[in-house]
């Protein structure tokens, strides 16, 4: 499956346009709603060089995103989750890939369904949360790539006011490869190759959590 970074800004729109046909806030289902716009630090991952066996780091670089909340009223303090997340990072290079560039800049594109389950009603209120979607990788070099992607993380909510709060989170990223297999290519030459296991990154993300 292929797709650009505009196909899945596209997607994650239609997605909203159309949860908020579905569900309309009214002033008794304040709280139902939560849009967060996050910012953060995402570390971790990498591959291996197909051509020597070295290990090709992922820099330790910033992302942002979004994450939209729909309380699931079966659940006390249960909320379905929607979240997009981007980082812009690099490959470090070790001199023998990337046609001899020091590395390979790449965008990573994180878009997953899932939710979260903790406390309400307290100063201070823990979750968990999980998700699984899809992670597209955007080279400057070679294909595109699009992979399935888990998450799994912990964090806290601060209210602040009715309809303002904060959000605390830690999460980790799992983006799952098939076997081994060569990815970012191009004209028949292949930067990288990656093993059978999930990629992991990490990422500590805050954000203004603003309820309706």
């Amino acid at each position: 499956m292929k797709l650009t970074a505009t196909s899945l800004l596209k997607g994650l729109g239609f997605i909203l346009i159309l949860l908020g046909s579905l569900y309309a806030p009214t002033k008794a289902d304040a709280g139902d709603l939560e849009i967060t716009p996050l910012v953060g630090y995402l570390f971790g991952g990498g591959f291996e060089n197909s051509a020597n066996g070295n290990r090709l780091d992922l820099a330790d670089t910033e992302n942002y995103g979004v994450i939209l909340s729909l309380r699931d009223k079966s659940t006390p303090g249960g909320f379905y989750e929607l979240l997009y997340s981007h980082q812009s990072t690099y490959l470090k290079g070790d001199g023998t890939v990337f046609s001899g560039a020091p590395r390979l800049e790449i965008d990573f594109d994180t878009i997953q369904l899932g939710g979260t389950y903790g406390t309400e009603g307290e100063a201070v209120n823990p979750f968990v949360a999980a998700g699984v979607g899809v992670t597209h990788m955007s080279p400057e070099q070679g294909d595109a790539e699009t992979r399935f992607s888990f998450s799994l993380g912990a964090g806290v909510k601060i209210p602040v006011t009715k309809n303002i709060g904060l959000r605390f989170e830690g999460r980790g990223f799992a983006t799952l490869f098939d076997g081994n297999a060569a990815i970012f290519c191009s004209n028949g030459s292949c930067a990288v190759q990656v093993q059978g296991n999930p990629m992991w990154q990490f990422t500590a993300f805050s954000g203004v959590v603003i309820s309706f």
